[in-house]
């Protein structure tokens, strides 16, 4: 490949390095293959004829911080520098040319790999290749300086899987008199690669979080094989619209992405550790991805014949579940509040398809890797109340409730009107859930309730105000209707009673028990002859 450098095979510089051929050139410089004692090295070679005489001595800065960062980092992620690598040459009269021997690294370039393959990254690929240039950066970093020109071209990978960041002529040193110029808005030298370059960078007030910028968007072309100027962007925000593009992705990957490509600094992750401590949290939920299945089949046992031997009591199902996730080989403590709640899920979703047994498994399963998934535990009251164990029921709600779950007020509300004799208590923990609940459904809940149990007390002007209140909130359920037509009925205003009636028919929720009770008392007055509107 041609370069404007003619440096012909077999040259010999500094008695050391044999020039074999030209690579080619990029940026400010041109690459050769050299040899030295019987190994192969690159050649970078700062090319002055692009260059006005002021560009130049710019230009032989940055070479020159090129080879001193890669004297002092030491990576295998980082090419090494030769000893003495950076030296001056010149020969017969030439023009001296500014020299960097490195190490050669074998492979292709990630915009290289993707011209090959044509194919966009897997998830579990992106996840390893993302840890990979972090840690790289991380090392990079420590060491006070960030690289400014992170794209798929100056990213290789090595034929064993390492990722190595190339091309370190744009890095900048973070020292105390950078700092204090950016703090002044002084610029400095303006790198740009359109796409990848984050705006900052782009007004020469670069910083070592413009790296994980272009980094996202080096992940942006990887997932979606376009590079980031070719996708569009929300108008509002400036963020990039990628996801269509891209394969199904963890949210917490996709999130981790657009929170590094950030257009705003401030917005992006402080640090690299941050973004290592975000990939350990998607690494783990990738293994749940794998075992959750394998966990979820553990609910079935709940239908073993050992179930009738006691293999299967709560204390040895525990056991068991434990034991199957150790012998499974992966730490479950760091997300134990994940395997709660998808346990939790599983369970809801048994209780649709009326497998109670499994459900019931399900939600024991959440509460042994979280014994404060206070949703689970509402969620089993309310799976007792629907099996009719109402002191297990009462006993769930009343921890919901501690738990600050403002449904569970209602719900134990119920079974207090619903006990023989009634619990005059009922009507300050009614009181209690409505300064709590803030969702509309649930103060409705609770309005009608509170209704109901002064109904049940005959305090029929307390009840009617909690009514009224309650259909106000929602005026398309029957339940608040059916007891309001109680109420008119207890007073004896027989056109008010049976205009609610009516609403009770036309709203009420024929799969709920109380509610089907109502529907037959309201048939009962609506077609009685004795009844007269």
């Amino acid at each position: 490949m041609a370069t404007s450098i003619e440096l012909t095979p077999g040259t010999l510089l500094q008695n050391r390095y044999r020039v074999l051929q030209a690579i080619g050139s990029g940026g400010f410089s041109c690459v050769f293959e050299v040899e030295t004692e019987g190994a192969t090295k690159i050649l970078k070679v700062l090319d002055a004829s692009s260059f006005g005489y002021s560009q130049y001595q710019k230009a032989i800065d940055l070479f020159q911080r090129e080879a001193e960062v890669l004297s002092q980092v030491n990576h295998p992620g980082i090419p090494q520098i030769e000893p003495e690598g950076y030296f001056v040459w010149k020969h017969d009269g030439q023009v001296a040319l500014h020299c960097l021997a490195m190490e050669k690294i074998p492979g292709l370039t990630l915009q290289q790999w993707f011209q090959k393959h044509r194919s966009v990254l897997s998830q579990e690929q992106a996840i390893d290749w993302l840890r990979q240039l972090v840690d790289i950066l991380a090392h990079l970093h420590q060491q006070q300086f960030f690289h400014r020109d992170i794209k798929p071209s100056n990213i290789m990978l090595r034929p064993d899987g390492q990722l190595v960041l190339i091309d370190f002529g744009a890095v900048r040193e973070v020292t105390v008199t950078y700092l204090v110029k950016q703090q002044q808005q002084e610029t400095g030298t303006a790198i740009v690669s359109a796409g990848y370059t984050p705006p900052e960078q782009a007004e020469g007030q670069a910083v070592p979080q413009s790296d994980f910028f272009a980094l996202g968007r080096t992940f942006v072309y990887l997932l979606t094989g376009k590079d980031p100027y070719e996708l569009p962007k929300d108008p509002q925000t400036g963020r990039l619209c990628w996801h269509d593009h891209a394969p199904p992705l963890l949210p917490t990957l996709a999130t981790l992405i657009d929170q590094m490509m950030a257009p705003v600094v401030g917005q992006r992750p402080v640090s690299c550790e941050a973004i290592e401590q975000t990939l350990k949290r998607i690494e783990r939920q990738l293994l749940l991805q794998h075992w959750l299945p394998f966990l979820a089949s553990l609910g079935q046992l709940r239908k073993h014949p050992w179930l009738a031997r006691g293999w299967l009591r709560p204390t040895r199902f525990k056991a068991m579940l434990v034991m199957s996730l150790l012998f499974a080989g992966f730490n479950v403590w760091n997300d134990r509040i994940s395997i709660s709640d998808q346990f939790n899920n599983w369970g809801l979703d048994a209780v649709q398809s009326k497998q109670f047994d499994a459900a019931w498994w399900y939600y024991q399963s959440a509460l042994l890797f979280n014994s404060q998934n206070f949703e689970t535990i509402y969620n089993l009251g309310d799976l007792y109340e629907s099996r009719q164990q109402f002191d297990n029921a009462r006993v769930a709600y009343l921890t919901a409730i501690k738990g600050g779950k403002a449904e569970a007020y209602n719900n134990l509300a119920r079974l207090y009107i619903q006990s023989k004799p009634f619990k005059r208590e009922v009507i300050s923990l009614l009181k209690e859930g409505l300064q709590k609940a803030q969702d509309g459904r649930d103060r409705y809940a609770l309005y009608k309730n509170l209704g109901w149990a002064y109904l049940q007390l005959n305090q029929y002007q307390e009840a009617q105000q909690a009514l009224q209140t309650a259909i106000a909130l929602n005026p398309n359920k029957g339940a608040a209707y059916c007891l309001m037509a109680q109420v008119h009925e207890a007073t004896n205003s027989k056109a008010a009673m049976l205009a609610a009636w009516q609403q009770c028919l036309d709203h009420a929720d024929r799969n709920n028990t109380d509610e089907q009770i109502w529907i037959a008392r309201a048939h009962q007055f609506l077609q009685s002859s004795e009844v007269q509107p």
